[in-house]
């Protein structure tokens, strides 16, 4: 997981590149923060690595990486493959379609089973995104394809 973070890192402070100079400090110091706790999550997993390597509890390699079996594992796959299309799908349909139906999934994902709770939350960010970026600021949100 590590390695898939630092080369998140590695791209996104290349894509930091084509910002205006003023405009990507803040990018930058979150990435860098990111990455840098993404050596010490690889740091800690190699040693935690040759620990379980010199217990010799299981053979490496027989049953497969334990990390597989790990349920929170699992989901934080699920959490950033839904993450990579609600990215891909918003632009074709929009924003607000797009988070009704993504806040919903990621806050089951996270857990929370009380559907009063989600759609709550759900509705409050919506609005609140709405009024504060849309509204007040004026910032463009994705819209979608016009039918």
């Amino acid at each position: 997981m590590a390695v898939i973070l630092l080369i998140f890192c590695g791209l996104a402070y290349w894509e930091a590149y084509s910002y205006p100079h003023e405009s990507a400090y803040f990018p930058r110091i979150i990435i860098l923060l990111l990455a840098i706790m993404s050596c010490v999550l690889l740091v800690k997993s190699i040693l935690e690595g040759r620990r379980e390597k010199v217990a010799g509890d299981r053979p490496l390699g027989v049953e497969g990486p334990s990390f597989w079996k790990n349920e929170v594992f699992r989901k934080v796959i699920l959490m950033v493959a839904v993450s990579i299309i609600y990215l891909l799908i918003m632009s074709s349909v929009g924003f607000y379609l797009t988070t009704l139906v993504y806040l919903p999934v990621m806050t089951w994902l996270l857990g929370v089973r009380k559907i009063k709770v989600i759609t709550l939350s759900t509705v409050g960010v919506l609005i609140f995104i709405y009024f504060i970026f849309s509204a007040f600021l004026r910032v463009p949100i994705p819209e979608g394809i016009a039918f």
